[in-house]
């Protein structure tokens, strides 16, 4: 037998250095978890596959896949990266990884049929199927490429995919990922060189990370906005598993074009303002905290910050829908009282949202002499599960004012939980607001007070 030569046997171990495993994304193998307004679509949850777990978005009769890795959303917008007709997606995701090496995936293939109009077939349309390459790095999930119908279709996607971690997004991604990951950090270099006396460096040293994330990510610039702020603890392997830092996640939501298509009901679009007609999509952010002696540092070595650009239909992130806004919320509520917003020792004047925020972690007790205190854990609580829940919102049809809500949650909903309410009046230039307090979760079977914050 003769030998084989020396190329031929390194094209072979090319040929066979990849391989592939494949998921459903049939209906039959999916889960629907949001039917879209006026029917116009939904979206589903399928099968997970190691890291990533894809979700279909049918919207306006044209298909597309977003992936999910980790907590942060990918998504791969066909319509705009693929093709704008109308479409519908194959029945399997087919994901790509070195040989034996199925942890470290680089790429994913799917398939999206469009419908194409054409005069030589009766019915008028016929069905272009499309092969939309993705590459997975560790930044971004994106479509790369796109292989049209022809012979060994097939093969030439997988190897687009192999060499996909080459190639450019197609709809850049990781740019505005870093834009944003820089303009944190440049923002936590300018509050940490901020302290030039020693009660400056305390207040820096003791805010704690609610605060700090605050201070960190600017103002939206929705013309209506919500934020919501979830503190998770994240505990410490190396001391037998205390409490050794903190995970906050932002979602900073446009309500705009909710507020628009609710008012349009309410007074007829001659009477609403146009620019509320906004779909600037919305953010999300996640941002790790540590423990050191008291303060809280952000770990900007292991940052884990994702900017995640959503579809219309799911710029409401977690909440049920964007045209639910908030309402108020019954309850046993305590006198509101008023009281005086403080400032950072560096500032001229009160920075609105901290002011609020460290008015509301002295009355619900983890602000105690000006230093964050680190709460006993609730037993039963660890890293998945929300631990402070904060919602912001301004009302720019009230005086330009804003309304901040501060839920302390329980891993057991018969525990009793208390909510606190500010609300802040910028028109007045001062820093008075009206605080308030409710147990919105009775004890045990006591279900005489309202529950319907309960988690």
């Amino acid at each position: 037998m003769k030998r084989l030569s020396s190329l031929m046997i390194f094209l072979l171990s090319f040929t066979f250095a990849n391989e592939s495993t494949y998921t459903s994304i049939a209906d039959k193998d999916c889960k629907t978890t949001e039917v879209f307004k006026s029917n116009m679509g939904a979206s589903q949850r399928c099968e997970e596959f190691e890291l990533f777990e894809p979700e279909i978005i049918d919207s306006d009769a044209r298909m597309s896949i977003t992936i999910h890795r980790r907590g942060i959303a990918y998504p791969q917008r066909y319509a705009s990266s693929v093709g704008a007709s109308f479409s519908s997606l194959g029945s399997k995701i087919e994901w790509r990884y070195a040989k034996d090496e199925s942890y470290d995936h680089h790429a994913f293939i799917a398939r999206v049929n469009f419908s194409v109009e054409d005069e030589h077939v009766p019915s008028g349309f016929k069905e272009v199927s499309k092969l939309a390459v993705s590459k997975i790095d560790t930044h971004t999930i994106c479509v790369v490429g796109v292989i049209p119908p022809q012979k060994n279709q097939n093969v030439l996607a997988r190897e687009m995919a192999d060499k996909a971690k080459t190639m450019s997004c197609l709809i850049a991604q990781e740019n505005t990922r870093e834009r944003a990951l820089q303009t944190v950090l440049k923002n936590h270099e300018e509050l940490s060189n901020s302290a030039k006396t020693q009660k400056e460096f305390n207040y820096l040293r003791d805010m704690g990370p609610l605060e700090h994330t605050l201070r960190l990510l600017k103002e939206p610039s929705f013309p209506v906005w919500r934020v919501r702020m979830r503190l998770y603890p994240v505990m410490s392997e190396k001391f037998s598993g205390q409490l050794g830092g903190y995970r906050v996640v932002v979602d900073r939501i446009n309500l705009s074009y909710a507020l628009h298509d609710s008012l349009i009901e309410q007074y007829g679009i001659k009477n609403v303002d146009p620019t509320l007609k906004n779909t600037e999509p919305s953010e999300s952010y996640t941002l790790e905290y540590m423990i050191l002696r008291r303060p809280a540092l952000l770990m900007e070595e292991s940052l884990d910050l994702s900017y995640d650009v959503y579809l219309e239909n799911e710029a409401c992130g977690l909440q049920k829908s964007c045209t639910q806004l908030q309402e108020n919320v019954g309850g046993d509520w305590g006198k509101a009282s008023s009281i005086t917003l403080s400032k950072a020792p560096w500032e001229s004047k009160v920075n609105t949202f901290p002011a609020m925020l460290r008015a509301l972690e002295v009355k619900a007790g983890w602000l105690e002499n000006d230093v964050w205190s680190a709460q006993e854990i609730p037993e039963g609580m660890n890293e998945k599960k929300l631990w402070v829940e904060i919602v912001i919102e301004n009302h720019g049809g009230n005086g330009g004012g804003y309304s901040m809500l501060w839920q302390d949650l329980v891993s057991d909903d018969s525990i009793a939980k208390t909510l606190y309410s500010i609300y802040y009046d910028e028109a007045t230039q001062n820093a008075q607001a009206d605080l308030s307090s409710a147990v919105l979760c009775g004890r045990g079977e006591n279900t005489s007070k309202p529950t319907q914050m309960c988690r």
